[in-house]
């Protein structure tokens, strides 16, 4: 876990040097070393750094842009993992809509943020909204993935199939991420 830490800081420095602090490249690469602060427990390191990298996203890329809507998610999914549920609500419920009316109600990144918003609705005790958003993420799944699709990513093919798609699936039992 410390060699990630320490090659993501690497590639930070690297990027900013090579392409200064405003370059694409480099917000991802802050993005992504907050992701790994993220995943290596350092919620509040996280959070810091997606604080500091969206404002430069929104101006760099814009409001609309992928990444920018990416990272707001982030910074959500970061607040709930640091027990601030009611700011990750707050920021789930905003991109939301941005991310159904840029990429479309039923794009797989738009499913993600709908139910991690549910899941956060239910961790503050919002359980009717929450099934609500659940039901929407289930309806919104089976009309996105047929059920040939959704029959043949079962066991070891889900791996394969996220491979293939290049994106993570969502089974009726719920998003599987893929490990690439």
């Amino acid at each position: 876990m410390h060699r990630r830490r320490r090659q993501a800081r690497t590639r930070r420095r690297l990027a900013t040097r090579l392409h200064g602090p405003d370059h694409p490249d480099t917000l991802t690469t802050r993005n992504n070393l907050a992701g790994a602060y993220r995943a290596a427990g350092r919620t509040t390191e996280a959070i810091a750094l997606y604080e500091q990298v969206l404002p430069d996203y929104e101006r760099i890329l814009g409001p609309d842009h992928s990444d920018t809507l990416t990272t707001r998610n982030n910074l959500a999914d970061a607040y709930q993992a640091g027990d601030r549920t009611s700011e990750a609500i707050t920021r789930y419920e905003a991109v939301l809509p941005d991310r159904e009316r840029i990429l479309g109600p039923d794009h797989p990144d738009t499913l993600n943020t709908r139910n991690n918003l549910a899941g956060a609705y239910q961790t503050a005790g919002r359980t009717t909204e929450a099934i609500a958003l659940y039901e929407q993420v289930l309806s919104s799944s089976d009309s996105v993935l047929s059920p040939d699709l959704s029959a043949a990513f079962q066991g070891d093919d889900v791996e394969l199939g996220c491979r293939l798609l290049s994106v993570p699936i969502l089974l009726r039992s719920g998003w599987v991420g893929c490990s690439w």
